[in-house]
Parts: structure tokens; sequence; C-alpha cells
């Protein structure tokens, strides 16, 4: 990307693109800030820093990192680091860890960075602002994850750039979240000053579907035509078949919460192998507005180590109301992760 928009010291940017491939992201930056030349010659980088959350958070090590620049060598200039070229980036690159997930955590992991030095934050939609700046945008009436990370980010955003005018520096924002559709948090992320925007879509992008059908097909259920909503839905690419049953589920849920749901959600627990520890949370918040809340905390403790967003811990807390000893485990994971 840098081909296309030079490094620019004093600014940023904010790389919008899921966290499969973060750490393969974070590799590459290293290895291009490493090879930046200006007319002075090579080493236009002094330093690189990748600034990582707390591991217990997230599981991205060290390791993880090295290998990713060996990787990158391949990937990018076709063959494998030399032996001084390795020694060389291993001298430069640091590794910091946030001490917890709040964005003032991020910004103080950015204080040993100087001039025309160059950092990438990892998964920085992970991080949480104390509170939401007034006059942010409200979610519309299907809630999304972009949603409740978008604003987050452009506090972290507005952070990370002020600090690299002050130093000259760079700082690149790596998301690690899916690139949001809603118009208004696009706009979002493209109004920190200074700061770029660059996405990655992949070619099948289920929430893009989701961002763009999601209320209507609520609005049909809600009045009453929630077998439309099935077809429309029925209807989608095969591509979005792991997606469909879900998806009615959660229309079902919005509009008839019951007994219905309950079986439906059992039916959706059983067909899969995997629960991962963020869908464990939207399947329990149904099986407790379906008042069954004995499900809902079975499905919530075995992903509670695991969980890392606020809004996911402060929604399990909820579930876990009147069960003490899960209530005290979402307690202090929560307080770990979000000390404020």
């Amino acid at each position: 990307m840098y081909a296309e928009s030079p490094l620019d010291f004093g600014a940023g940017d904010i790389y919008s693109a899921d966290f499969p491939h973060s750490e393969d992201r974070a590799g590459a930056f290293c290895l291009v800030m490493s090879f930046v030349r200006d007319e002075t010659g090579p080493n236009a980088v002094p330093k690189i820093f990748v600034i990582l959350p707390p591991l217990e958070a997230i599981h991205i090590t060290e390791d993880a990192i090295t290998s990713s620049i060996i990787k990158a060598a391949k990937t990018h200039i076709g063959r494998e680091l030399t032996g001084e070229e390795d020694t060389a980036i291993g001298k430069r690159v640091a590794i910091i860890r946030a001490s917890d997930l709040s964005v003032s955590s991020a910004l103080n992991a950015l204080e040993n960075i100087g001039k025309h030095d160059a950092a990438v934050i990892l998964r920085a939609a992970a991080y949480r602002l104390d509170t939401i700046p007034e006059g942010a945008t409200r979610p519309q009436t299907t809630r999304l994850i972009e949603d409740q990370w978008t604003q987050h980010l452009v506090g972290l955003a507005k952070g990370a750039i002020e600090y690299a005018k002050r130093t000259e520096c760079y700082i690149l924002i790596d998301t690690g979240a899916p690139t949001p559709h809603r118009k208004e948090n696009q706009d979002a992320l493209k109004s920190v000053e200074g700061c770029g925007l660059f996405t990655m879509l992949p070619p099948n992008d289920a929430s893009e579907i989701v961002a763009t059908h999601a209320n209507k097909w609520v609005e049909e259920a809600q009045n009453g035509h929630i077998g439309s909503a099935f077809t429309a839905i029925d209807e989608l690419p095969e591509w979005m078949d792991a997606h469909k049953s879900f998806l009615k589920l959660q229309i079902l849920d919005r509009v008839a919460p019951g007994h219905q749901t309950l079986k439906m959600l059992r039916e959706e627990v059983g067909r899969r192998d995997y629960l991962d520890p963020s869908f464990r949370v939207k399947l329990a918040q149904i099986a407790r507005r379906a008042d069954d809340r004995k499900f809902a905390q079975e499905l919530i403790d075995p992903a509670i180590a695991e969980l890392a967003a606020q809004e996911e811990l402060e929604l399990a807390l909820e579930i876990a109301a009147n069960d003490d000893d899960l209530s005290a485990q979402v307690e202090e994971r929560l307080e770990s992760l979000y000390p404020n």
C-alpha cells in the first residue's frame, strides 16, 4: 500500500481489515519499514514498533510476529532474509504489549516511539474509550459489530495521530475487524485529520450482506411478514448458507422470543461442532430473552476465559446474574482487561 501512498512522518493510517491475517500484516509492515530509504540512504526508519494487546485478551505471541517477518520476506521479496538482514531487522524491531484494552493503555505504549520511527497497533478495534464522545453516531435498528468499535477506534486514532505529529513518527492502526459498511461508520473512520484509510474486503463478505439487508428483514418480520424475511434469507447466495439459519434465529428473536425461538436456538447449537466465544454470547442473549436463563448461562460458561470485547463481557455479566461463581469469573476478566 505504501507504493501508492508514500510514507509520511507526523501522520498515520487506519488499515481496516479483519483479524485472521493480523500477524501477517505486522510482518509485512516490519519488513517494508526496514527497507525504507530516503535521500540520506537506507535505514530511514530507525526503529519499528509492534504494539500488541495483552496476551490474556488476544493470543498473539512475540514468536508469531518474528515468524511473520520471515514469511513476509518470502512472499514479498521472493527469498529468505540473509543472516545480516535478519540480524539488522531484529535489532530494529521492538514488540510492546499494552497493559489492558483501554485506549489510554494503547496510547501509553507509544511513549518510546521517536522521530522517524514507525509503529503498528495490532487488533486496534479491541480497545475502548472510557466514554463515547458526545455527538457520536448511534446504531440503527439492527446493531452490528462495527457499531461497537468504530467510535472507540476513532478516539484511538485521534490520540495516535496527535502523538505522531508531536514526535514526527508514523503510526499504522490495524483494526483487526471487518471493514464497516454503514456510511456513518465509514465516515467516522475518514474523519480523523492527518490519518488516511485503507480497506481490505473479502470477495464474499457476509457482514456486507447483513449490513445491507438486516433492517429490512426485521421491519418485515415486525409487520407480520416473517415468512417473506425468511424467504429473502433463503435466496441469499450459496456462500451464505452457513449463516442463514442463525440469521433466521436472530429475526425470530427480535419479533417473537419464546418457545419457538428456543426450539430453533437448540437446533442451531446442535448442528455446530464448535461455537466460538463471541457466538456463544449472542446465542446466550437469545436464550435469556426467551426466558431460559439456565441455558443462557450454560452457553456462556465455556466462553468467559476467551472473551475480549467489553460489550460482550458486560452482556455476559448480565446473563451470569444469580450465579455467583459465573459472575465472579466475568467480573475478574472485565476488570483485568478494562480497569477503568
